[in-house]
């Protein structure tokens, strides 16, 4: 029900213009350090290897005849090659490299789960219960002797993970049947976010995995024993994060590398186009997607890696000025090992790879892991047979003075600091991102179905017009979810906040002019304003309207 109310008869003429001046003064004393929505942000993806391709049990299938000797041979050729790949050395470099570049979250694939337990002869390929080693504790650990911290804040969900290998293995060279162990993997994709940021920079909401369900996306392998169909899936997980109020969605994905044609990873990225990158989130996806600008079609369809750009996706390397994708794999040498330095990535292996959708734009990006460690490990191993990529972004900022009119467009995210002035109109268009870090703008601002509106210790000489934005607006203050701290705001002019779709918060400005805010969505916050004018909150989803709002005019409100 909407109730009408008008200010206090005692705040009438002088008494209400000394109030506005003491409110003004009071909130411009508020610390100003504010909190700097617009600072460099860094991502990072890395195939961790899982320690075995697992050729010589791979090469048995479709071979007839065979029994328990030639399956041991394989299983522990296989097995011992994983031993000798050496996780826990890996994991050092791997941690090195993360503490140097620092990204806040890290798409991880292939990150196994080994078992290894007592043989049972009555299920001789079931997975024995006991875990010998978790690359995801592993690597936690490696980080924190780094004086690092991360904890995983999405796993793959499917029981099983994208798949589970169990077998027996031969213990000590010993023949069938003696002296035999049960071992096994379970592979998953993870997702690392950094736990030692100060309180709110980073937060991570949302977890969510899947699997791919697309028709063909299970790819069978049968145990050449007992004739069980093992299935080989793939799968994504994501987390919503909002780093120094920025909000977006991390994606990581590792997609099908079995099936040759890539038809297979076709219809998977087809899959993820429709399922988690469809959001009104900026969208970040990382991963080990097997395929690259060189990778031919399908014969029924277009390449994963154009499938991608084509359905909207930046490839960061490229936007980055950096020209084609860089290979990024593989160090594998004789038996699946990594430990030959003179291993060379592979023709036509541009495989990992950082894809962005909206305004997130790339500042940088370099692969790690990709050279020979200086001073080179004795013995020598690479820490994974994939590079890992590293992409940081940030705003285009202005810090001096730029003459208007200015225009933030489509895709681009322009922070104006405390040290920056624009002169004349500002109009951010459709899917770009203004962010106002204590700057000034000798003009009107106005914005239409932008990604993100921020003003933060502004200074604005005109009217401010924001209409239809699919990410947050935030003029004053902060909201739930963003750090506090963002400071008062002097407009000198109307503010109109109209039809925005992902939350509004409108705390803690001095406006000289008529306030109107109707028709959000996603919640919306009114409250310690300071209005020389009419104010209006009508017809917003989930609004909150606390007292004090002070207004000359009339009040409208929810």
């Amino acid at each position: 029900m909407m109730r009408q109310h008008v200010a206090p008869t005692l705040l009438r003429g002088g008494a209400l213009r000394r109030a506005f001046v003491i409110f003004a003064i009071a909130w411009a004393a508020v610390g100003t350090a504010a909190a700097h929505a617009g600072g460099p942000m860094t991502v990072m993806t890395q195939n961790l290897y899982q320690g075995t391709e697992f050729a010589h049990i791979r090469a048995l299938v479709g071979q007839t005849g065979l029994g328990y000797p030639e399956v041991l041979a394989a299983t522990t050729a296989d097995y011992a090659t994983y031993q000798q790949t050496h996780f826990k050395e890996r994991a050092k470099q791997i941690a090195a490299e993360i503490a140097q570049n620092r990204p806040v979250l890290v798409g991880l694939q292939e990150v196994a789960t080994w078992h290894k337990g007592p043989f049972n002869p009555i299920e001789p390929f079931a997975l024995p219960a006991a875990v010998s080693e978790d690359f995801t504790e592993v690597l936690e650990t490696a980080l924190e002797e780094d004086g690092i911290h991360y904890h995983a804040v999405s796993s793959t969900t499917r029981p099983g993970g994208n798949f589970t290998l169990a077998f027996p293995v031969v213990v000590n060279g010993n023949p069938f049947p003696y002296n035999l162990e049960a071992a096994g993997m379970v592979e998953r994709g993870v997702i690392l976010a950094r736990t030692d940021l100060p309180a709110g920079q980073l937060q991570v909401s949302n977890p969510q995995s899947g699997t791919y369900s697309c028709a063909y996306c299970v790819v069978p392998l049968e145990n050449p024993v007992t004739k069980e169909v093992i299935p080989f899936t793939d799968s994504w997980e994501s987390v919503d994060a909002n780093y120094s109020g920025r909000a977006f969605r991390f994606i990581t994905t590792h997609l099908d590398a079995l099936e040759p044609s890539g038809f297979v990873r076709y219809q998977q990225a087809k899959e993820l186009l429709e399922g988690p990158v469809r959001t009104a989130l900026p969208v970040i996806l990382t991963g080990d997607m097997n395929a690259g600008p060189n990778t031919p079609p399908t014969g029924t369809g277009p390449a994963a890696y154009s499938t991608f750009l084509a359905g909207g996706l930046s490839d960061t390397w490229t936007a980055a000025g950096l020209g084609a994708p860089p290979l990024t794999c593989c160090h594998l040498g004789d038996e699946d090992l990594v430990n030959n330095p003179a291993d060379a990535f592979q023709p036509g292996q541009e495989l990992d790879h950082v894809f962005t959708h909206g305004t997130l734009p790339v500042l940088s990006e370099h692969l790690v892991g990709n050279t020979v460690p200086n001073p080179k490990p004795e013995p020598f191993i690479w820490p994974s047979d994939h590079a890992g990529v590293v992409a940081t972004f940030g705003p285009k900022v202005i810090s001096g003075n730029s003459n208007g009119p200015f225009v933030v467009r489509n895709g681009e995210w322009v922070e104006l600091s405390s040290s920056g002035k624009i002169s004349g109109p500002v109009t951010v268009e459709a899917g770009g991102a203004f962010d106002v870090e204590g700057g000034t703008v000798s003009g009107p601002v106005t914005a239409k179905a932008a990604a993100q509106v921020r003003m933060c210790g502004a200074s604005i000489s005109g009217p401010v017009e924001v209409t239809g934005a699919t990410g947050s607006v935030v003029i004053g203050d902060g909201t739930a979810g963003q750090q506090s701290g963002c400071g008062v705001n002097f407009i000198h002019g109307a503010v109109t906040v109209k039809n925005n779709t992902a939350g509004v918060s409108i705390r803690a400005n001095v406006v000289s002019g008529p306030v109107t805010v109707t028709g959000n969505a996603g919640g919306t916050t009114v409250k310690n304003n300071m209005v020389m004018g009419p104010l209006t909150v009508l017809t917003n989803s989930g609004a909150v309207v606390d007292r004090p709002n002070y207004a000359t005019g009339p009040e409208q409100l929810q």
